[in-house]
């Protein structure tokens, strides 16, 4: 009987555990999107941002600059400036393309919980590119 409990309760430990990754799209309404990002564990991190146009990325000199500020739960603000490429780009079709950048990888945040995290576009390149939507993909190691 005891190894039954034993194997019950190991089965609902590793059932409730957290998955690797947390992925999160949102539509670009305005000049900005934000997420919250769940770093609450000791854990490392990676952090990738997806970016969606509704245009076709033409050019080696495309560059989409991109204004990241994430909000720790301690309440400090962190700006990044990115510049995303034509060599970012993943898919390039007639009708759209897909931006993709790491951020960071394998961090550790400087204080653990919920995070906010906030990204800014220029209205011209909203037009430009016809700008539809961002994903974050928060990966935990």
């Amino acid at each position: 009987m005891r190894r039954l409990a034993f194997i019950v309760f190991a089965s609902l430990l590793f059932a409730c555990s957290r998955p690797a990754s947390d992925e999160s799209y949102r539509l670009i309404d305005g000049d900005s999107v934000s997420f919250t990002l769940d770093m609450a564990d000791s854990l490392r991190y990676s952090l990738e941002l997806l970016i969606y146009a509704g245009e076709s990325a033409v050019g080696d000199d495309a560059v989409l600059p991109v204004e990241v500020s994430l909000l720790s739960p301690d309440s400090l603000v962190y700006r990044d400036r990115l510049d995303f490429q034509f060599t970012d780009i993943v898919e390039n079709n007639p009708s759209s393309s897909v931006f993709v950048k790491v951020i960071s990888e394998g961090f550790r945040p400087v204080s653990y919980g919920e995070w906010s995290m906030t990204v800014r576009f220029l209205p011209e390149d909203i037009e430009k590119l016809a700008l539809r939507g961002v994903g974050v993909r928060l990966e935990r190691e």
